[in-house]
């Protein structure tokens, strides 16, 4: 049959006919060869459920919090805070994705691993802990043997294996900045109410658990401390300027008052001339007190009313049940490499008799 006028007729077209006609010489192809398909299946697939089987149990612990921002005097220390790691916050308005990064810095990463804490009656620093728990010395033993069984603190942190073994541990547990995807630390917030959380993952509910409790800690503390920092700053002045000038009134008090001693009895005009003027200068002294002890009372009140700048809502707590990943995924991951394994032993057959 011809095509009619306005029809055109394409050589690649693919037709209704073809398609059926494809999809039964599937079907013919799966029966001819059900019983390969199925060894082949059932072969990958107990390899993947028995390794699915050897996977040991995770702990994920979240925590979440928000930062206070009510368009108060805060934002600007926030803001502070932010121009150290150069940040730029756009409206007074906070870049949570930044903040998070700073959360997983190495700063406060190295912080939290240093805290003591208490996990199966052992007491010892978090990266301690870390190491046993998650037998990290297994991924350096090859290249540094000397390092097993390494503890880390305080004391050798600094040094060069300190290093190496922090770097390891920092990695594994925020990965680094060019891949995160296998990382233990993960974070996120709420589009609309930007609601932060911690989600730590780790071998031991309990390790989980201290480990982003502490972290909060650590993040909490470095924002307080850098959101109060300058007006620490203007307080610790403002008092200085008090104690120093308390001292030159009691001084030049007992001063004045010598000299009136000196002089009773006697009429001397040198003296009473010095002590007419030492007064007049207590009078002035003290009048600047009254104003620095009214300054310093507003100072500690801009400490007292600089709040911290985030908030705990939910912390993790026991008991955490032990997470795997979906059995029904490695099903499938087993049958997909069944059928794929088949199918290069099919055609690996057919090369090799052709050659």
């Amino acid at each position: 049959m011809e095509p009619t006028k306005g029809q055109q007729k394409y050589v690649d077209e693919i037709t209704l006919d073809e398609v059926i006609s494809a999809s039964a010489d599937v079907i013919r192809w799966i029966k001819s060869n059900i019983l390969g398909l199925g060894l082949s299946c059932l072969l990958t697939l107990g390899v993947v459920l028995f390794w699915y089987t050897q996977q040991e149990d995770h702990y994920v612990a979240e925590l979440s919090f928000m930062l206070n921002d009510d368009n108060n005097p805060q934002i600007s220390g926030m803001a502070g805070v932010l121009s150290q790691f150069g940040i730029a916050p756009s409206g007074g308005k906070y870049n949570v994705d930044k903040l998070l990064e700073i959360a997983r810095s190495k700063r406060i990463i190295e912080s939290t691993l240093l805290n003591e804490v208490k996990i199966a009656n052992r007491n010892s620093t978090l990266a301690n802990h870390f190491i046993n728990i998650h037998k990290m010395d297994d991924t350096w033993v090859d290249k540094r043997p000397d390092l097993e069984s390494y503890l880390l603190d305080s004391n050798n942190v600094k040094t060069s294996d300190g290093q190496f073994v922090l770097k390891s541990l920092i990695n594994k547990i925020v990965g680094t900045k060019q891949n995160r995807s296998n990382a233990l630390l993960t974070s996120d917030y709420g589009n609309t109410d930007y609601i932060m959380s911690f989600y730590m993952k780790s071998l031991s509910d309990s390790l989980s658990i201290l480990f982003v409790n502490e972290l909060y800690d650590e993040v909490n503390s470095f924002f307080v401390e850098k959101s109060v920092e300058r007006s620490q700053k203007v307080h610790d002045l403002i008092v200085a300027e008090r104690d120093s000038l308390t001292k030159l009134i009691s001084d030049s008090a007992l001063k004045a008052a010598q000299i009136k001693d000196r002089s009773t009895g006697l009429v001397k005009n040198q003296n009473n001339v010095q002590a007419a003027l030492l007064e007049s200068k207590l009078v002035g002294y003290q009048a600047a007190l009254q104003q620095i002890t009214e300054n310093l009372g507003r100072a500690e009140y801009a400490l007292k009313t600089n709040a911290p700048l985030i908030q705990l809502l939910d912390a993790p707590s026991y008991p955490i049940s032990p997470q795997k990943p979906s059995i029904l995924k490695y099903v499938l991951l087993g049958l997909v490499l069944g059928i794929v394994s088949y199918l290069i032993i099919i055609f690996g057959l057919k090369v090799i008799k052709r050659v």
